[in-house]
């Protein structure tokens, strides 16, 4: 064996103990610090083995993605994931903490049954990753309460939430019904009832082959330009708050329309929808700010900590760029420094 083999030897031995070296002191150190608290390597390791093992929610979880792994690992975009939403959770709970948040039983009871309502495979986990995940989830359901108002919100809180914002909820101040039916006279006999007092809802819950808003006694919420059909959007446009048109014919058959001046009370599912999307605007606003204020550190074995187009998360760390070696053609230098063309 030359010298040279030798030394080539020695030097990738020297390079394998340095990986196993820093391999167990990752194993032996953080996989995440959020402003000092320490997520340890085992528990990374853990948490991950406790979702690859759950083989429903695994086979869910990886279809949704896109993505497929070879048995008893777990894809780098799953664990980038998970190891960023326990960065969010770390930042949540020490606001939390300082906020002095505190959770009832019935708090927790209540996201353990949602869990297990909508999460595939959840009571194959084990019962202490159930809890972690539980408790991470009805914390911050508290923080966005003490955040932007009630936890849940009473119905006095969200109408005068309508009250204050009532013309950017429905700038037309108009709500839109109707009864769909296949005919023009069954649209006619219905108008006829409406006319001698017949009561609107009713009707709709009856007849209406809409079957989506006849659950709503004919509602179709605000009445907004540019959301119907043509026929439809024109003879609603028309009417005077209170007024019943004649039978209207569109693609989807024949309607009796009417309108009304917008309430709270035939608004009340756009308005409860609209007060979350700017409760949860509010909270993810603080929220961003307390990334950014966050000192995290990933261990480099698991990821960077990167502000990309998505936000602050995880992301893999970059391959090394390789320098690529001059070629050993005539004329040109090669790896041991010697012209390719010389001679001794």
């Amino acid at each position: 064996m030359t010298k040279r083999s030798l030394r080539l030897i020695s030097l990738l031995l020297i390079s394998l103990f340095a990986v196993t070296a820093s391999a167990c002191g990752a194993l032996d150190g953080y996989a995440a610090k959020v402003n000092g608290e320490v997520y340890s390597q085992a528990a990374f390791k853990s948490d991950l083995k406790a979702q690859r093992e759950n083989k429903v929610f695994y086979d869910t979880v990886t279809k949704a993605a896109g993505t497929t792994t070879s048995a008893g690992t777990v894809s780098k975009q799953i664990s980038n994931d998970w190891l960023t939403n326990v960065v969010y959770q770390l930042v949540l709970s020490q606001a939390a903490k300082d906020k002095k948040i505190k959770l009832t039983d019935k708090d927790l009871s209540i996201v353990e049954a949602e869990f297990a309502q909508s999460t595939a495979g959840w009571s194959a986990f084990p019962k202490s990753f159930r809890s972690k995940i539980v408790k991470a989830t009805a914390l911050t359901r508290g923080l966005q309460a003490d955040i932007v108002g009630e936890r849940s919100p009473s119905d006095a809180t969200v109408e005068a939430f309508y009250t204050r914002n009532a013309d950017r909820i429905c700038p037309s101040q108009k709500v839109v019904l109707h009864i769909l039916v296949a005919t023009e006279p069954e649209a006619v006999a219905i108008g006829n009832s409406l006319n001698g007092g017949g009561d609107f809802a009713a009707i709709a819950k009856a007849q209406s082959t809409d079957t989506g808003s006849a659950a709503a006694g004919g509602s179709l919420g605000c009445l907004a330009a540019g959301s119907f059909v043509t026929e439809f959007q024109n003879a609603a446009d028309a009417l005077a708050p209170g007024a019943t048109s004649a039978p209207v014919q569109s693609q989807y058959g024949w309607h009796v329309i009417r309108v009304l001046p917008a309430s709270y009370a035939l608004l009340t599912d756009q308005v409860q929808q609209a007060y979350s999307q700017i409760a949860q605007s509010t909270f993810n606003t603080w929220f961003q700010k307390k990334l950014a204020k966050a000192v995290v550190k990933i261990d480099s074995s698991n990821g960077v900590w990167a502000n990309g187009k998505n936000g602050y998360a995880v992301t893999s760390k970059p391959a090394p760029k390789v320098r690529e070696l001059p070629s050993r053609t005539s004329g040109s230098q090669g790896i041991t420094g010697v012209t390719g063309n010389s001679t001794p």
